[in-house]
């Protein structure tokens, strides 16, 4: 369980870390105070930084240069600060309207739908699963869109080798392996932050993973994954994600409902 940092340490490093997601650039005490009028001298901040760096949550290059959150610091704030949200309920609505429109039984139709809605809502790349064993002429592949919103992020732009090797993930098959989508809780969100991945081609990014699939089924499981760097906003990529797993996990009950009606018929 994370440890609670004292309410001056909370807030400082929520501000921080939002911060850095919306601009990607280094945050500094003076900026903090004015942006947000703190009502505490950058002094005050500067000094809550240091705090926060010597217990691993903030990088600074020099004491009075400005701050950027590290993994453990989006580990806190995930866990932590990240305040509940959902989908907006008229994107809600239009999502199920275009799953309705699919009208198919094809689970890797599903697959592209949905991998594509969440590229969209969450500005990350995105893979989803199919269920296995449910799709047509057996396209099991995981489907993946939005790879250009990962790689021409500010981090990555210059990191040639980074995107070459995640771009090789991808079309080698081996991104899902990586993430252990094939592991993931019945239920619930899976958020893999930086180091916290066990391949190192991983460690510049962050997963948000949800598994879908019929109730009952533990053996047939798909997934919905976001992934962008460690800089990713997740305040709008959790729910998305969690959203379109819920969704898919309604659609997947329905058809097994249909498959086991054709049973006794």
């Amino acid at each position: 369980m994370t440890q609670e940092l004292a309410e001056r340490q909370s807030e400082l490093l929520r501000l921080l870390v939002e911060q850095y997601i919306a601009t990607a650039a280094p945050v500094s005490s003076g900026g903090l105070v004015e942006r947000h009028e703190l009502g505490m001298s950058s002094a005050t901040v500067r000094n809550t930084f240091a705090e926060l760096e010597s217990e691993g949550y903030v990088e600074r290059t020099h004491s009075s240069a400005g701050a950027t959150p590290t993994g453990r610091a989006y580990r806190y704030y995930v866990e932590v600060l990240l305040r509940s949200s959902e989908v907006p309920s008229n994107r809600q609505q239009t999502i199920r309207h275009q799953f309705h429109q699919v009208e198919s039984e094809d689970v890797f139709l599903w697959a592209r739908l949905a991998a594509a809605t969440l590229a969209r809502l969450s500005e990350a790349l995105a893979i989803v699963t199919p269920l296995p064993g449910r799709t047509e002429h057996g396209m099991d592949e995981p489907v993946v869109y939005g790879i250009s919103q990962v790689v021409n992020q500010p981090e990555l732009i210059d990191r040639i080798d980074m995107v070459r090797e995640l771009l090789d993930a991808v079309e080698s098959g081996r991104l899902a392996p990586a993430l252990h989508t094939d592991d993931l809780p019945a239920s619930g969100l899976r958020v893999v932050i930086g180091n916290e991945h066990d391949e190192p081609f991983l460690h510049p990014y962050a997963a948000i993973m949800s598994a879908y699939g019929p109730a009952e089924d533990d053996s047939e499981r798909g997934a919905v994954v976001a992934l962008g760097p460690t800089r990713m906003d997740y305040a709008t990529a959790i729910p998305a994600v969690r959203y379109l797993g819920e969704l898919l996990s309604g659609m997947a009950e329905t058809l097994d409902t249909v498959y086991q009606n054709r049973e006794y018929v």
